[in-house]
């Protein structure tokens, strides 16, 4: 499955009776779009056959493991919502993983990545986090020594800008990693803008 999916399996023994009269067994499988508004794929199989979702809210039913899924419906956010309430506050929040880029050789964000930081912020403050990760990472252009430096003064550079915006310090844990953990793996002395990154993590 995509890894920006999320699929949403509930079982609605109960729930069932309320919608359709009957009391037979059944799960519902419902693609959601991620927090970016990405929505990948996922494929639902039984016995009897499979059915392909793709589209952000489309759901099927499956009454019996025998059974052939139901053919797809979009439902409505908002019936999402009203049916699924229970469901979904008592669902964790799925870490999001932001990526932050900088000019070659510095810890100066990339005019692109510095608009970031405002929906960044927004995302904090909807989810209340309190556990956000900070790692630091550079391209294979100069020394792991400089790399390592330079490394630690992004994901620095980075936690003192979140604070400056009112984020609690003590939520953020901060790491580097210089050039060992590339996006994109390239031969040594090799500049590559992906790998000049922080990757942030709110939980």
């Amino acid at each position: 499955m995509n890894n920006h999916v999320r699929c949403l399996l509930i079982s609605l023994p109960i729930l069932l009776f309320a919608l359709c009269g009957c009391s037979s067994p059944r799960s519902k499988f419902v693609l959601l779009p991620s927090p970016d508004g990405h929505v990948g794929n996922v494929t639902v199989a039984s016995k009897a056959g499979e059915i392909h979702l793709a589209k952000p809210f489309e759901s099927i039913d499956l009454f019996y493991p025998d059974d052939r899924p139901s053919q797809p419906v979009i439902m409505t956010e908002a019936e999402f919502n009203s049916t699924f309430k229970d469901a979904l506050e008592a669902q964790p929040t799925a870490p999001l993983t932001f990526l932050l880029y900088f000019e070659p050789g510095t810890s100066r964000l990339t005019p692109e990545s510095a608009k970031t930081l405002p929906v960044i912020i927004d995302y904090i403050r909807k989810v209340h986090s309190s556990d956000i990760s900070i790692s630091g990472h550079t391209d294979k252009v100069g020394s792991r020594d400089v790399n390592v430096r330079i490394s630690r003064e992004r994901a620095n550079e980075v936690a003192k800008l979140l604070t400056s915006m009112g984020v609690v310090a003590e939520s953020l844990e901060v790491a580097s990693h210089g050039m060992e953990l590339p996006l994109i793996n390239t031969p040594e002395g090799v500049p590559e803008p992906r790998n000049r990154r922080v990757e942030l993590v709110v939980r």
